[in-house]
């Protein structure tokens, strides 16, 4: 069985060839169904630009028509941050809210996480209990998905000029905080 080979492989990767490459897009993109639209959003934040120079996007995704809802970038991660940007996108026309969303464990979810619960205890009913999942961030494909889209397209060309900035050019210190708020400003 070639998924039992694969999935039983003791190193951490698996060499793709031609005659398995099917076997690396299903072990690497989940498949799954969700009833309709507005059944299941995926929510993330990716931190690769934040770690030296401070910029957090965050992003939440429709699980059935993978529509984006909202890609936002940010200065911080702060629970109050995020819980506006949840709030804005589903108060936006034509969006609406989730029957449930799904969220890794970090704490910057919280606010985002409440708002979501409030919503659902306005409405009554039991289905408040089950509206918010939580796990790890890797189990939220969808949006982990698209952040390779995002690396490739987005911040890869960011990153690139912001070592440039501090390698080559040396216009740029990011231990100097007035270099990091002019980066973020601009």
């Amino acid at each position: 069985d070639p998924w039992r080979t694969f999935f039983s492989t003791p190193t951490p990767t698996c060499r793709v060839t031609p005659s398995n490459s099917y076997l690396y897009f299903a072990a690497f993109f989940c498949f799954w169904k969700v009833a309709g639209p507005r059944s299941l959003y995926h929510c993330d934040a990716h931190e690769k630009l934040a770690k030296i120079w401070g910029f957090w996007v965050h992003l939440c995704i429709d699980g059935y028509s993978r529509l984006i809802l909202y890609l936002v970038v940010t200065t911080d991660k702060k629970p109050a941050s995020v819980r506006r940007i949840f709030r804005e996108a589903c108060d936006a026309p034509g969006v609406g809210w989730a029957a449930r969303v799904r969220w890794d464990k970090g704490s910057e979810n919280a606010g985002a996480i409440e708002e979501q619960l409030a919503h659902h205890q306005a409405l009554g009913g039991d289905g408040w209990r089950t509206c918010a999942i939580t796990g790890r961030s890797m189990q939220n494909c969808p949006a982990e998905y698209i952040w390779n889209f995002y690396k490739r397209a987005v911040s890869g060309a960011y990153r690139e000029l912001f070592f440039r900035m501090m390698r080559q050019l040396r216009v740029l210190d990011v231990d100097n905080p007035e270099d990091l708020f002019c980066l973020q400003v601009v």
